[in-house]
């Protein structure tokens, strides 16, 4: 068993310090990346500024201001985090559908997501229907 060691708390001083050169690094960053709010399919989305966004394939971005986030590949995206257009991110969203929903994104959106399959779906219902019928038999 590992002896038990305090750990040595920092004066306010110091972490102001180290608050300050974090500050000046992501403020660097932001210069060199898109941090504005870019729109996918009526999705806002916004760049999560990181420093080790150099050896990583995707970069990350929040939904709607909130604090749900997907990754979006650097293939799909511009130099300074820009979606590129007329590209077809659908897959990106499509998998994190529960996090749309709790960023506040709640309305249907064509490739992503529905409200109900049944309405957009023709024979939905009745397919699932004799589907059930065939397992009762």
């Amino acid at each position: 068993m590992r002896p038990y060691r305090l750990k040595k708390r920092r004066s306010k001083e110091e972490q102001a310090k180290i608050n300050a050169e974090v500050a000046k690094r992501k403020a660097k960053l932001a210069k060199k990346y898109n941090t504005s709010v870019q729109y996918y399919k009526g999705i806002p989305v916004e760049l999560i500024i990181r420093e080790d966004y150099g050896c990583y394939k995707a970069k990350r971005f929040k939904i709607n201001g909130s604090n749900q986030n997907v990754w979006i590949p650097n293939c799909y995206l511009e130099n300074d985090g820009t979606i590129k257009e007329n590209v077809n991110i659908d897959f990106v969203f499509r998998k994190s559908v529960n996090q749309l929903n709790k960023a506040g994104i709640t309305q249907a959106i064509i490739g992503i997501k529905r409200k109900t399959p049944e309405a957009d779906v023709p024979n939905l219902k009745s397919t699932m229907q004799k589907i059930g019928d065939m397992g009762a038999h």
